[in-house]
């Protein structure tokens, strides 16, 4: 399970400044308020894929499907 792998590292500043500003992003450019459910849904999404091995702005948009 490759989620098991990344549990306990801890996420750098830099990492969730980089998760923050594409979070915000992808709400903008899907029109989802941030602070909504759909947004809490978004986060936790993007944060599963992060955890999942997804580590820079492009894996990530192409996990998220973006």
């Amino acid at each position: 399970m490759a989620n098991a792998i990344h549990q306990d590292i801890p996420i750098t500043p830099s990492e969730l400044d980089m998760l923050h500003g594409l979070f915000h992003s992808i709400c903008r450019a899907k029109s989802i308020e941030s602070q909504s459910e759909e947004g809490s849904s978004m986060a936790v999404q993007l944060l599963a894929r992060f955890n999942d091995g997804a580590r820079n702005e492009e894996e990530l948009l192409l996990a998220m499907g973006d």
